[in-house]
């Protein structure tokens, strides 16, 4: 069984989200129990150490602190990555900031504007030719990059669904590996479903990574719907592998540029 490191998200799960574009990363593999609490205590103070108010470094936006992942085995090699795996901010829709309720959806004031967290649905998506006046992409920080992973019942990416599993029981969602052992777990996705009255439901929250299936929407296998997950990933690594309940299904090689 090979043991790598992963994420721990520490400003949120501390109950501190004073930066809503990252999170300081630090490596901590060989690290023992002794040395993890400060560790994550120096994580939640670095932005008043760093001298920037209530904000990490953006280019070093993840904590790497202890969080194992149990490996059964190599997965299968992929194909084909380029067709499920896609490295870009765009949502792949575009939809009206008239449309949009920013009691649900909090974006940037930039033009163009980005999402930066929240969930809706929209049933209809009006078109907007100023860049200004409509929402397209997803804020990535400075260092990241957005990687957007096509998943589902069926296909290159499997994801059980659960209606197929306890849903009192965890069940580890999804994440992605790198080349230097670090792991990310999706910080959204976005599901469309094509049935009767078309839905897509938009949902980013940096700050609380997904880790268990049942934040996520319950697949249908009777209606066609696609669902794809959403990472945030250091830019510059390259992505090795696909895996979920502590197995590695999938392995490839996605330069993220």
């Amino acid at each position: 069984m090979q043991k790598m490191s992963g994420l721990l998200s520490t400003f949120a799960d501390a109950g501190h989200s004073p930066c809503p574009t990252g999170r300081l990363r630090t490596r901590s593999q060989g690290l023992g129990n002794a040395l993890a609490a400060p560790v994550a205590a120096l994580a939640i103070l670095m932005p008043a150490i760093v001298g920037i108010p209530g904000c990490a470094d953006p280019s070093s936006n993840y904590a790497t602190i202890d969080y194992v992942v149990e490996e059964s085995g190599p997965g299968t090699p992929l194909v084909d990555p380029g067709s499920v795996i896609n490295v870009s901010n765009k949502l792949g829709f575009a939809v009206s900031l008239n449309q949009v309720n920013r009691s649900l959806i909090e974006y940037s004031e930039t033009v163009p504007p980005t999402v930066m967290r929240g969930k809706q649905t929209f049933t209809s998506m009006n078109y907007v030719k100023s860049k200004a006046l409509r929402l397209a992409t997803i804020q990535q920080p400075v260092g990241s990059k957005i990687v957007q992973v096509d998943v589902g019942l069926q296909g290159e990416l499997p994801l059980k669904s659960m209606q197929s599993s306890a849903a009192a029981e965890w069940n580890p969602a999804p994440i992605l590996h790198d080349n230097l052992g670090d792991i990310y777990h999706p910080i959204g996705y976005i599901q469309k479903t094509e049935s009767g009255k078309n839905k897509t439901t938009l949902s980013v929250d940096p700050g609380f990574p997904i880790k268990d299936l049942r934040q996520l929407p319950v697949l249908s296998r009777s209606r066609p719907e696609t669902l794809q997950l959403i990472f945030r990933v250091n830019e510059g690594v390259t992505l090795t592998g696909y895996s979920y309940a502590g197995k590695e299904l999938r392995t490839f090689n996605v330069e993220v540029r």
